[in-house]
Formats: structure tokens, C-alpha cells, sequence
């Protein structure tokens, strides 16, 4: 959708035309950019225009002056003819969106459906206008485009929340066409849980993208996360919400235990820390090679507190790619231009270039200092990983061998020297040249999320009670069978006693591949296994 773009004292609207094109929402009579006191007003003011535009390019309805140039809140909510089923969808959904008090994550979704779904077709349509053949023509467009039929089902849901509240609390219409009656439809589209199988995540390959993930961010930490991962089922905002605190030593002779209490989600590019999804605080049983793993892993990085939360976490993100964010949307190009320079010159001033001067060099600073922009420094490491960063520079191409398509790149091989094994990323200008091999996939889904589907598979396979096996993974079971089945010590020895075979049976079959390994932890590792298997290491 569109965004505010900060200027000297004022925002302007920004509004999507084409794909990386915006223009800036005008008066139509003086044909000057509007000016906006606060950077909510401008985003809502293109957000409104942007619809607006689509629907006049569908529809070809003639160009007229937008009513998005006005301040939101000078915008008329109720239309003057009387009917109040005569509001437009996108004056009752703001209405309606502002009005809740749910999870962060929840109102996130929400606003993502609303923006990128269902006001693009509804935002101009009155309440009362929105019928059945609307919506079913909705429908159809969200499935040819690709969309699947359960996510579609989850906007219409959305869709029908909002309009049951505009006709049972608002009494604004009479009819709610989003309600779906029980039985209709085709059949094909009720089992939604057919679904091809996914992958599952064997021992060795989750060894082997853990060694791949060191690799592309040039440190053991990302290794230490997969086999947490993979071995706790934990989920990533888990993960990247751990605090020291909960490494628990109980003195057990056999395992250790971890503690889940919070989790880092990531809303509107800030991770916040709430509690786990569903509130599924839990403990995990660690086995002793995971718990000394992470213990080593914490002598080796000694972990500090973070700025943000000011908490001690066990997993920290890498350096920086990018400066730091913020609210405003204010970037490089933006400091760049309010201080009178060039955007290279900008660069070189944060990065201390003597060929900047001292005035120069001032006055971009306090720019900066003024619009909240804190340019990367060389070497500064970020608190956290960002969920889109994490993907695209290290889960995604350590699983598919494959950096993904973003943003003016198509989806390329990663480039690596091919020894020694598994081989070493190339990066900087012309790395496809300089590299002479690139790694082949190892599974074909890169979702992190799929190590929870692996490891809950394997502890069914190997019998593990599926009391125990809930609590691991966070699941609840209200059944009456589960309420009188509880946990015992002789089961999580067991549990424990399976996964310690899993690991060294990895381990095992990796060193069949490959004695070494440029990753440190990890060649430490495979050194151990042999010196304790009797063969001759690397």
C-alpha cells in the first residue's frame, strides 16, 4: 500500500502506480503535493488514493479529484444521503480496526489482509453494496491469482468479522453476505487438510544446513540455532526470544532443561517480546549434547544486553546490512536531501571518508540526529535478525542451495569455492565468476517451521508418548485421554536417550562425507566422534 514520505516539518502521500513506482498525491487545483501535519494522516490519506487509482485503472472510470488529498480526519465518514449502510467499507474498517485490543501479531494479520486483500476491491464500496455476488467475485479474482483457497478463506473471515459487526453492533445493514452457510460449497474445497506431504528434515540434512547456515553468515552461532531447532522444535520467534536465564542446569545426571517463557514476534519490522503462541510457556528436556552445545555456545559469544528489551538473549543477530529503521520511513536518500548532499557523500560522512569536511560531515550527522536515523557502522552487529533477513541471506540458501528472488534480483545459486567440503560461499562484486561450484538443495521446502513438523514425526516414529511429545512442542491436547496421562522421568530419559542417538547417528554419517569442516563447532564435533569411533580424523 502507500506510505508517508517525511519532508522538512510536513509528510507527503506516497501511493503505489506500478510495481517500485509511487507518485505523490497532488492538489488538483494548485497541482501541488499535500501536506500532512503527521506521517498516520499521509499513510491513510495513500492508502485511500492507492485504492482509489485501482479502481479507476479496472474499471476505467474517469480521473476526479481524490478525496484522500484531505486530512483523514476532515474525510466524511457517513455519506449525506441518510442511510448509514451508505459508508464507504474503508471509513467503517478503519473505524473497526481501531477499535480492537488483540495480540500484536493479531492485529498485524489483520491489517495485512485489510491492506493487501480486501481493500484494494472493497475500500470504495458502501457497506450495503457489498452482496454476495461481490464477494464471490472476489473470490474468484484472490484464486486466479494465485492465492491458495485456505488463505482466502481466512481474508473472507476477516471480511465477515467486520461486516457481523456492522450489522449487530453499528446497525448499519441489515445482511451479512460473507456468512457462508454449512454445507455449501464444493466439496473438493472442505479438506483442506489434503495437502501434499511436506518434507521432513532428516538428522543429517538438518546437520548439514546447520553447517551451511555458519558458513553464509561467517560464524558458528546460526549452526548452534538449527540443532536447537531441530532438536527442541521450538519455533523461531522462540528461539530468538531465548534469555540465558532460561538455560536451566537441574544436575540430572542425563539431561538438562530450557525453559520457554517468551518469544520474540516481529510486528511492522519491530520484534517485540510476548508470550509464546497460544501462552504455550513450556520446559524442554534437554540431552547433555545439546545442553553443552549451548553452553559452549554462550562461553564463546558472551552474550550482552540488548538495547531494545534490555534482556540477556542466547542468540544475537549479525552485522548489520542495512542502517536501523524507524517509524518515520526517514532513509539515506531522505538525510541525503535535507542536508544538501549527495547520497554517496552522505555515505561517506557516516563512514568518517576524510575526503568529507568537518562542516559537511556536522551537518549530516545532525540531520540525521534530528529525523531518528542511525546510519550502519562497519563491523556494528544488530541486537536481533530480522524474520526477512534470516531468510533470504541465510535459512532459504542454506536449504535450497539458492539465494531467493527479491526485490530487482532473480532467484540466484549461491557461489562457492567447492573445497574443501561442503564448500565456502563467494561474496563481493563478481563472486559468479570467481566461484567454481554452488551447492545443490537438500530439501524442497524452506520454511524453518518444517523442523517442528521433523522432530514431532520422529518422536512419534520412535514411540514417544504423545502427552510428552505435546508438551515439547507446545501443542495442547484438551482430550480426556490427555488429562489422565501425565509425563514421567522414565519418558523423558527415553526421549532424551532417542534424540542423543539421533545426533551421533549424524554426526556419524557426516563424517562418512567429510572428516572436517570449515565451521569450527562443528569440526570439534566430528573430531570428538572419531577419536571416540577409533578412526583417524581429518
Amino acid at each position: 500500500m502507500g506510505h508517508a514520505n517525511p519532508r522538512n516539518g510536513y509528510f507527503e502521500a506516497r501511493y503505489r502506480t506500478a510495481p517500485r513506482q509511487f507518485q505523490t498525491l497532488k492538489d488538483p487545483v494548485s497541482g501541488r503535493a499535500v501536506k500532512f501535519k503527521t506521517a498516520e494522516e499521509a499513510k491513510r490519506a495513500a492508502d485511500r488514493a492507492e485504492i482509489e487509482y485501482e479502481l479507476r485503472e479496472r474499471h476505467s472510470i474517469p480521473d476526479t479529484p481524490s478525496t484522500a488529498m484531505a486530512p483523514v480526519s476532515r474525510v466524511r465518514v457517513r455519506n449525506s444521503g441518510g442511510d448509514p449502510g451508505g459508508e464507504l467499507f474503508f471509513d467503517y474498517a478503519d473505524r473497526w480496526y481501531q477499535r480492537q485490543d488483540l495480540a500484536e501479531s493479531t492485529m498485524q494479520n489483520y491489517r495485512s489482509y485489510l491492506e493487501c486483500h480486501l481493500l484494494p476491491h472493497f475500500g470504495t464500496t458502501a457497506l450495503n453494496r457489498i452482496d454476495a455476488d461481490a464477494i464471490a467475485r472476489w473470490q474468484r479474482d484472490e484464486l486466479e491469482a494465485g492465492h491458495e483457497r485456505s488463505s482466502i478463506n481466512q481474508w473472507r473471515g476477516l471480511l465477515h468479522t467486520i461486516l457481523e459487526d456492522a450489522r449487530t453492533v453499528d446497525k448499519l445493514i441489515n445482511t451479512n453476505h460473507a456468512s457462508k452457510k454449512s454445507g455449501r460449497g464444493r466439496r473438493t474445497a472442505r479438506a483442506v487438510s489434503r495437502r501434499p506431504a511436506g518434507a521432513l528434515i532428516t538428522g543429517l540434512q538438518a546437520l548439514l544446513i546447520a553447517e551451511r547456515m555458519a558458513l553464509l553468515s561467517g560464524r558458528d552461532d546460526e549452526f548452534v540455532w538449527l540443532i536447537t531447532k531441530r532438536y527442541t522444535g521450538m519455533r523461531s520467534g522462540e528461539i530468538h526470544g531465548l534469555e540465558t536465564r532460561y538455560l536451566i542446569d537441574t544436575g540430572h545426571p542425563t539431561r538438562r532443561q530450557l525453559r520457554v517463557e517468551w518469544q520474540l514476534a516481529e510486528v511492522r519490522s519491530t520484534l517485540i517480546r510476548c508470550p509464546p503462541k497460544d501462552e504455550s510457556r513450556r520446559d524442554i528436556d534437554l540431552p547433555l549434547f545439546l545442553w553443552e552445545l549451548l553452553t559452549n555456545h554462550l562461553t564463546r559469544t558472551q552474550p550482552q544486553r540488548c538495547e531494545c528489551h534490555d534482556k540477556v538473549y542466547v542468540f544475537r543477530g549479525n552485522t548489520r546490512r542495512r542502517a536501523v529503521g524507524n517509524a518515520k520511513g526517514v532513509n539515506l536518500v531522505t538525510v541525503a536531501g535535507i542536508a544538501g548532499v549527495s547520497v554517496r557523500k552522505a555515505q561517506q560522512a557516516f563512514q568518517g571518508a576524510e575526503t568529507v569536511d568537518d562542516e559537511t560531515r556536522d551537518r549530516v550527522w545532525a540531520v540525521a540526529a534530528d529525523l531518528g536515523y542511525t546510519p550502519r557502522l562497519p563491523g556494528q552487529v544488530a541486537p536481533h535478525w530480522s524474520r526477512s533477513s534470516f531468510r533470504e541471506w541465510i535459512y532459504a540458501p542454506a536449504v535450497s542451495g539458492k539465494y531467493p528472488r527479491n526485490t530487482g534480483h532473480p532467484e540466484r545459486p549461491v557461489p562457492i569455492a567447492g573445497v574443501p567440503f561442503p564448500g565456502l560461499p563467494v561474496k563481493g562484486p563478481h563472486a559468479a565468476e570467481r566461484a567454481d561450484a554452488c551447492w545443490t538443495p537438500l530439501i524442497n521446502d524452506i520454511r524453518p517451521h518444517r523442523n517442528r513438523h521433523s522432530i514431532r514425526t520422529d518422536l512419534e516414529e520412535a514411540g514417544v508418548p504423545k502427552v510428552l511429545i505435546d508438551e515439547r512442542i507446545g501443542h495442547t491436547d484438551s482430550s480426556v485421554q490427555a488429562n489422565y496421562t501425565h509425563a514421567t522421568d522414565t519418558m523423558r530419559d527415553r526421549l532424551c536417550d532417542h534424540l542423543t542417538t539421533m545426533w551421533t547417528t549424524s554426526l556419524d554419517a557426516r563424517l562418512a562425507l567429510s572428516p572436517a569442516s570449515p565451521v569450527t563447532v562443528l569440526n570439534d564435533l566430528l573430531h570428538t566422534r572419531a577419536r571416540a569411533l577409533g578412526v583417524r580424523a581429518a
